[in-house]
């Protein structure tokens, strides 16, 4: 089960997800300045740093453009939220509270909607979250929504990520150099 796991958040086995973990904890935890106060307990440090990636990403967000997505998404008549493997969590999040607030709002499961997207009306928003390790299916279906003429804003860890070539809106976030999954 564990190895199924692993081959279906993009690794080739335990030992190649282990080995992520491990580098992860070992290095990127040490190095990284952590609001300029030391913690020595894991746990603080792992908050510390959670709190920088959201320092840098404020730091750097261009406020014309979040604008511009909360205007895309109160104008479409349907929204459709992707994220597979480890930007899952994110698209249902994103989805929940979309739903809450505004309804219309559906995540796609592959194994459900594999024809959703040329069923939605031409005012609909496919949000995709595509991270390293990018996942192809959801490169696919940004493909086939902006064929369709719908808009895709994509939600990435760079403006060179393969997602941006299907999107209309792009908003990169800042992480650590030496990102992996558990990011």
């Amino acid at each position: 089960m564990i190895i199924r796991f692993c081959n279906e958040i993009g690794y080739k086995g335990f030992r190649d997800f282990q080995r992520d973990v491990r580098e992860y904890l070992l290095n990127n935890m040490q190095n990284t300045p952590m609001l300029n106060e030391k913690y020595e307990d894991p746990i603080l440090k792992s908050m510390a740093l959670d709190i920088t990636h959201l320092k840098r990403n404020l730091a750097q967000l261009d406020t014309e453009l979040i604008r511009q997505v909360v205007e895309t998404i109160i104008s479409s008549e349907k929204k459709v939220i992707v994220g597979h493997y480890q930007s899952f969590s994110f698209a249902h999040w994103l989805s929940i509270n979309l739903q809450y607030l505004i309804g219309d709002t559906i995540l796609y499961r592959t194994e459900e909607d594999f024809q959703l997207i040329e069923q939605l009306p031409k005012e609909s928003v496919v949000i995709a979250f595509s991270f390293f390790r990018y996942a192809t299916n959801t490169l696919e279906i940004a493909e086939k929504a902006k064929k369709r003429g719908l808009k895709v804003i994509a939600i990435t860890d760079t403006k060179s990520a393969p997602i941006a070539e299907y999107a209309d809106i792009v908003i990169p976030l800042v992480f650590t150099r030496n990102r992996g999954t558990i990011h």
